[in-house]
């Protein structure tokens, strides 16, 4: 849409803010990174879905669902990093097998 001719720029703010973020802020135990990151592009899905940028609803779609996907990964990365996680119960093969249908159905 000819109103939202600078969305392009918002695409490139959010990707140099998740690229601060990694580079900058220290690595913690607690996934410092990661929460930051989740709260960054939850912050730009709820931009995307106010304005819904592109003409085509596709691509409004499309776009939502890969901000969706990305937090998906952020959770589920989240998780891992927690103390104590057994990477062989239930939990565990269940989410990797989510992140792993995030990836491929995107």
């Amino acid at each position: 849409r000819e109103e939202t001719y600078y969305w392009e720029f918002v695409i490139l703010i959010r990707k140099e803010l998740m690229v601060l973020i990694l580079v900058f802020l220290p690595r913690t135990k607690a996934g410092g990174q990661v929460l930051v990151s989740f709260l960054v592009i939850l912050a730009f899905t709820y931009f995307h879905l106010k304005r819904q940028p592109y003409n085509d609803k596709r691509l409004n779609n499309l776009e939502t669902l890969s901000l969706m996907s990305s937090n998906i990964m952020l959770i589920t990365g989240l998780y891992f990093l927690s103390e104590g996680v057994d990477s062989e119960n239930v939990m565990s093969y269940i989410l990797t097998f989510v992140a792993f249908l995030t990836m491929v159905g995107f």
